[in-house]
């Protein structure tokens, strides 16, 4: 019983780096930049089409901007010819082309605005995704000697079991193994008429078995407890 009790321990140890090794800060860490890293990727060809977009309107406001300065020009130089029948005409087409063009003149500013944003924007997700590469890059050199590190702990213990599982008994070891994966800990002791796995008390049936066996099945929760 005493090398089953090694062998379950040593097994345990395994399954405690294992898990240590998956929970790991800079793994998650790791893995979390990566997909910061992407999604700045996504926010950069988002903006993209934006600037796309922004330019495309920007050069049709100007287009029909300039357009109009070359009608208000035009209308200028009808007016000083002093034609009296057109000059009121031509006063409020005047008028009409500069409300036009003052409009036009304010929503091409705010595009220019709008640019400029997109420009800040662009600048910020660059620097984020910087830092997430190299934060990324920095967590993922670390885990990885983490991960060699206990990768060789566990090939260590892995050799340990192989060499004990020679001297366990065989039936015990195939309880073991029966039971191992439903339970991290099968054998318990008996403590003083309690499951050592589950804290449930043993009926006096259970305990007469013990006492004559050495060991029997919890009947709450199915590990195997012995009398030490």
């Amino acid at each position: 019983m005493k090398n089953m009790l090694k062998y379950q321990e040593l097994d345990n140890e395994i399954i405690r780096l294992e898990a240590e090794l998956k929970q790991n800060a800079e793994y998650k860490n790791a893995v979390k930049m990566q997909q910061v890293y992407k999604d700045c990727q996504t926010k950069v060809a988002e903006l993209n089409e934006k600037s796309k977009a922004l330019i495309a309107e920007f050069e049709q406001y100007q287009k029909v901007f300039n357009q109009m300065v070359e009608n208000l020009e035009v209308v200028g130089r009808n007016v000083e010819k002093k034609d009296e029948k057109k000059i009121d005409g031509l006063i409020e087409a005047g008028e009409a082309i500069t409300n036009n063009l003052m409009r036009l003149e304010k929503k091409i500013a705010m595009i220019s605005q709008e640019c400029v944003n997109v420009r800040n924007e662009y600048t910020k997700i660059k620097n984020s995704a910087l830092q997430a590469k190299t934060s990324g890059q920095k967590s993922k050199e670390n885990y990885a000697t983490i991960k060699a590190e206990t990768e060789k702990k566990v090939a260590e213990i892995k050799k340990e079991l192989e060499a004990l599982e020679k001297s366990v008994d065989k039936q015990l070891l195939a309880k073991y193994k029966q039971k191992r994966t439903e339970k991290s800990v099968v054998f318990v002791e008996d403590r003083n008429g309690v499951c050592g796995g589950c804290r449930m008390a043993i009926s006096a049936v259970k305990k007469s078995k013990l006492k004559a066996d050495g060991m029997i099945e919890c009947e709450s929760c199915g590990r195997i407890i012995y009398n030490k």
